[in-house]
């Protein structure tokens, strides 16, 4: 299929896995939350949680130093005696929060959630029928609904359909767009397989959890639930996607670090080490392309295009030779009588890459990567 981008093509290794949905057995799922300064979404989050039916529930609330009402919140929610209410004296961050914590997770699946996001009806239930029904499974995931404002209402359906990969098999497929294709919420993890893979890596920022799901499929396969809604991801000003993760360049290197430590390791499979080259190279042509994007506009951050260039550098020291390349550097010649006429092909360009996007945005809501 020479020529056709990654996100048309068909996913290699996955198939469809057929699951009871009325099986008896009834896990326990544990939940990690984690709150600083987010006492005004904390009790929704967690009544999402301990409102799952099919499943036994227990919620360990990790409330980092907050100077709001996170702490009256989480007092009042720990009347529950399913919840666990641990204060950080002074804030930790999200990472070690995680690690310190990890051990209270005694459940038979785990997951961590922001205090800012929730379960929607039936997720846990419906990701654990299909843990049940593979043990091969290390990871499930499912369609996260990203939103606004109020919280939207999400019917509890039953999955269209299920997939699952081979774990190189979906890191391979992960490599050619080198994007993550998994928001938070609507994953859950076999806790077996966590113990495997060992804690978050504290040294990476918001790429700690692509790092994770790497290292899971390494050692184990990846499943997912289709057709439903199976976590809620809440958009606002003071999420960290808007304020210290901000920007392409930190999203790039973050991605980069992330492929490169789960990917490098002497003990991950082979496939999977094969697979961090190809990331490198996707990694590179697409800070490449985000730096011509960024002169393309009227005004343009040098500092910026620099700092892109050599993020691509680094994933790919080959990069000099690639067609992405030679299109930046036409992009950074001096403007020219040509240049009105550039304008014209700089917008047309434009139009191709959103459609691209739209494409590669329907067909990860299709296929899951």
């Amino acid at each position: 299929m020479t020529g056709v981008p990654p996100y048309l093509q068909p996913t290699s290794g996955a198939r469809r896995h057929p699951v009871d949905l009325g099986a008896s057995s009834r896990p326990t799922v544990s939940v990690l939350v984690l709150s600083y300064n987010y006492g005004r979404f904390l009790a929704p989050c967690v009544t999402s949680i301990l409102d799952q039916d099919g499943v036994n529930v227990d919620v360990v609330i990790v409330d980092d130093a907050s100077t709001d009402d996170t702490a009256e919140v989480a007092e009042r929610l720990g009347r529950d005696e399913r919840v666990t209410v641990r204060t950080n004296a002074t804030n930790h961050g999200q990472l070690r929060s995680m690690n310190e914590n990890v051990e209270l997770l005694r459940g038979d699946y785990v997951t961590k959630i922001d205090a800012d996001d929730l379960l929607p009806p039936g997720s846990l239930r419906r990701s654990c029928a299909l843990f049940e029904a593979d043990p091969s499974i290390g990871l499930v995931y499912g369609f996260p609904l990203h939103f606004e404002g109020e919280v939207p209402t999400v019917p509890d359906d039953a999955p269209s359909s299920w997939r699952v990969w081979k774990g190189t098999d979906w890191i391979d497929a992960l490599a050619q767009t080198s994007a993550s294709v998994i928001s938070q919420p609507e994953s859950l993890i076999r806790r077996t397989a966590l113990q495997q893979a060992g804690q978050w890596n504290e040294s990476l920022g918001h790429t700690f959890d692509l790092e994770m799901w790497l290292r899971l499929a390494s050692q184990w396969n990846v499943g997912r639930v289709v057709g439903t809604v199976q976590g809620l991801y809440r958009v606002h000003p003071d999420s960290l996607q808007r304020t210290l993760n901000a920007g392409k360049v930190i999203d790039l290197g973050g991605r980069l670090d992330a492929f490169e430590s789960a990917l490098g390791r002497t003990d991950a499979p082979a496939a999977a080490r094969n697979s961090l080259s190809t990331a490198r190279r996707q990694l590179a042509r697409v800070a490449l392309s985000e730096a011509a994007r960024s002169i393309e506009r009227d005004r343009w951050d040098a500092e910026e295009v620099a700092e892109l260039t050599a993020i691509a550098e680094r994933a790919d020291p080959g990069c000099h030779r690639s067609s992405a390349w030679r299109a930046l550097q036409r992009r950074l010649e001096p403007p020219t009588a040509a240049r009105p006429m550039l304008r014209s092909y700089y917008q047309g360009r434009a139009a191709v890459r959103r459609l691209d996007q739209e494409l590669a945005a329907a067909h990860w809501r299709r296929t899951g990567v």
